[in-house]
C-alpha cells in the first residue's frame, strides 16, 4: 500500500523564547494544528485530477474503460471487426435475449477468444477490480471483455456509483485535516467532489499523527489510498507543505503576540 505523507516542524528557537509561558503546550501547538490542516487542504487541491474539467475527463474515461468491460455494445463492435456476420447474429440474440445461442456464438467466434464469457444481468464487481491493473487504479487499455452484462440499467447504475468515487486520494487528505485537533476552521477552495465524496460512505483513509521531538512537536499526515503516489506529484507535495509552513509561521508569529502582551500585562 502506497502512502503519502507530509511533515511539519514547530520550531526549536520559539520553544527558547516562550520558555516562560504556562500555556507553551498551546502556543506551539495552535500554529502548527492550523498549519497542518492548510497543508491537507493544499494537498487536496494539488491532487488530481485538479479542476471540475479534469473530474468530467476521469468520469468520462471510467464510463468508458467499464463499458469495455461489460457492455454487451462493446463486444459488438469488437465482433463486427472480424466477423460482421457473427456480430449481427449476436445482436439479435441479445435484443431477444436468446443468451444460449448468444454463448454457443461466442463459443465459435474470433477462434473461441469470447469462448466461457459470463452472461449476466447485474455487474461482477471482483472482476473489474482485478481489471484495474494500472498505477493510478484505471483499467488497462489492454484489457479485454470481462463478461456481458444484460441489464443496461444495472450497468448505468454501476458506472455512476464508481464515477462518485471520483477524489478519493483527495478525500483521504480531507479527511485527515478533519481529524486534527483543536479550533476546526474550514479549507476553502475545496470542490465537494473532493471534500466529501468517496469517504461519505466508506472509512476515510487520511490521519494526522503528532510527535513530540527535543526541537519541538511534529505533524506527519498520512494519506492511505493505494494510488496516491500517482494523483499527487512530488513537486506539488512540496508547493503544499511550503504554503503550510508559511501559515504556520503566520500563526505562530501572531500566538507569540499574544503570548508576550500576557506577559506584559502581568509585570505591570
Amino acid at each position: 500500500m502506497a502512502r503519502v505523507r507530509g511533515r511539519l516542524n514547530a520550531n526549536k528557537l520559539a520553544r527558547k523564547i516562550i520558555a516562560t509561558e504556562k500555556n507553551l503546550n498551546r502556543v506551539l501547538t495552535e500554529p502548527l494544528e492550523s498549519g497542518v490542516r492548510t497543508m491537507c487542504g493544499m494537498l487536496a487541491v494539488f491532487t488530481e485530477p485538479g479542476t471540475e474539467s479534469s473530474r468530467r475527463d476521469y468520469a468520462g474515461n471510467i464510463g468508458g474503460q467499464i463499458s469495455d468491460l461489460f457492455s454487451p455494445a462493446s463486444l459488438y463492435e469488437k465482433l463486427k471487426a472480424s466477423n460482421p456476420a457473427h456480430a449481427g447474429a449476436f445482436w439479435n440474440y441479445y435484443k431477444t435475449r436468446n443468451f444460449t445461442a448468444m454463448k454457443k456464438l461466442l463459443n465459435k467466434s474470433v477462434g473461441g477468444k469470447f469462448a466461457g464469457l459470463a452472461i449476466q444481468a447485474g455487474v461482477p464487481k471482483p472482476i473489474h477490480q482485478a481489471a484495474r491493473t494500472t498505477k493510478n487504479g484505471a483499467v488497462s487499455i489492454r484489457a479485454d471483455q470481462r463478461a456481458i452484462v444484460t441489464n443496461p440499467q444495472k450497468l448505468r447504475n454501476y458506472i455512476k456509483s464508481r464515477q462518485k468515487q471520483i477524489g478519493t486520494a483527495a478525500a483521504g487528505y480531507m479527511a485527515a485535516a478533519k481529524s486534527v485537533r483543536g479550533k476546526k476552521v474550514s479549507i476553502r477552495n475545496i470542490p465537494k467532489w473532493k471534500n466529501v465524496g468517496a469517504h461519505r460512505k466508506v472509512s476515510s483513509k487520511g490521519r494526522v499523527i503528532f510527535r513530540k521531538r527535543v526541537s519541538g512537536e511534529r505533524a506527519s499526515v498520512y494519506n492511505d489510498v493505494d494510488y496516491v503516489r500517482n494523483a499527487i506529484t512530488p513537486q506539488n507535495r512540496r508547493a503544499a507543505e511550503r504554503i503550510a509552513r508559511e501559515k504556520m509561521i503566520k500563526a505562530f508569529r501572531i500566538a507569540l503576540k499574544k503570548s508576550m502582551k500576557r506577559e506584559f500585562k502581568k509585570k505591570k
